[in-house]
């Protein structure tokens, strides 16, 4: 446990850093969003090591991996736990190099250093009501030219209670049931693959099914992660070209969507089975030289100027960031 809280430590003054020094110095040449992507890139080449190190995880892929460089790509996966975004971060960085951009909800823009650096990106950020949030998502996916989505269709975190809320829904609408995944919410990653279509950038939906040794089919609690060994993570890789035919018409993507669930559920529920015939490969955790470098410079400074100011640089810069947050926070 001791180990994986100074993990966590460390990773949040690394991102304090960037929220504080290069996101936030970054408003004054006008380029914040520039420079947000550059502090997630950054933040996201440590999260294998976050995850695999410090949580001793290793994470074992199989599968392809398959992008169109110039298009949007979409993830997709089944939502296990709080950490699992890490997982899937650090699978796009073992085969991709270009921005990830992120659709969460626009309250979390208030969390200390991780909500300004999303707030000032690029990153879709919605009110969870799809009439609000259609003009949003459409706006938001112009400024997107390439690059990959991460979205997550469960919409909330795997557990035993939601399994038997899924499977109520899908008797009572006579739908189909899934055993080891929850029924998808599929309107809003529908309108963003319209949306793309219509704008020539909708690329592949990449789809991501994931396992941790110790929790198949179990409730993964925020304390579990901390006090638990989750054992080794696994994940296989499933990539889906799109066809406008497919996408268009809301039923019929629904049809398309929901066999490609069926057959993610059907992938989970063979893996770490006798029936797991998948060839696993060990996910690399280096981080790249300019990554490091960015990071020794970055934290140095912000270590520095917290000396020099005897630690008033954090909360003024704290306050600034979160001003701005408000202001963007009502625009949305």
């Amino acid at each position: 446990m001791l180990k994986k809280i100074i993990y966590i430590i460390i990773f949040y003054i690394h991102m304090l850093s960037f929220s504080n020094i290069f996101t936030l110095g970054s408003y004054i040449g006008n380029c914040s969003k520039k420079g947000s992507n550059i502090s997630k890139n950054v933040l996201f080449d440590l999260l294998p090591v976050l995850y695999q190190k410090g949580f001793s995880s290793p994470i074992y892929y199989s599968g392809k991996y398959n992008r169109q460089e110039d298009k949007v790509d979409i993830m997709i996966g089944n939502h296990l736990n709080v950490l699992d975004f890490t997982i899937y971060v650090s699978i796009i960085r073992q085969f991709d190099n270009r921005d990830i951009y992120l659709i969460f909800k626009k309250t979390l823009i208030f969390i200390p250093a991780a909500g300004f650096i999303i707030s000032s990106s690029n990153d879709i950020k919605l009110n969870r009501n799809y009439n609000d949030d259609k003009n949003n998502i459409m706006n938001s996916l112009k400024n997107i030219k390439s690059g990959i989505i991460l979205l997550l269709p469960e919409g909330t975190r795997f557990t035993a209670l939601k399994k038997e809320l899924s499977h109520n829904y899908s008797t009572t609408n006579n739908l189909h049931k899934f055993n080891n995944i929850l029924y998808p919410k599929m309107k809003g990653l529908w309108l963003i693959c319209n949306c793309l279509t219509e704008l020539n950038r909708m690329g592949n939906i990449i789809d991501l099914s994931i396992v941790v040794e110790n929790y198949k089919n179990k409730e993964c609690k925020t304390l579990d992660l901390l006090k638990k060994k989750l054992g080794n993570t696994y994940c296989v890789i499933s990539s889906y070209q799109t066809d406008s035919s497919n996408i268009i018409e809301y039923d019929n993507f629904k049809e398309w969507f929901l066999d490609l669930w069926k057959e993610k559920d059907n992938i989970v529920g063979r893996m770490l089975t006798r029936n797991d015939n998948y060839i696993y490969r060990k996910l690399d955790n280096s981080i790249s030289n300019s990554s490091y470098m960015l990071l020794i410079l970055v934290t140095s400074l912000f270590i520095y100027l917290m000396v020099i100011t005897k630690g008033l640089f954090l909360p003024i810069s704290l306050l600034v960031t979160y001003i701005i947050s408000i202001v963007k926070y009502k625009n949305i």
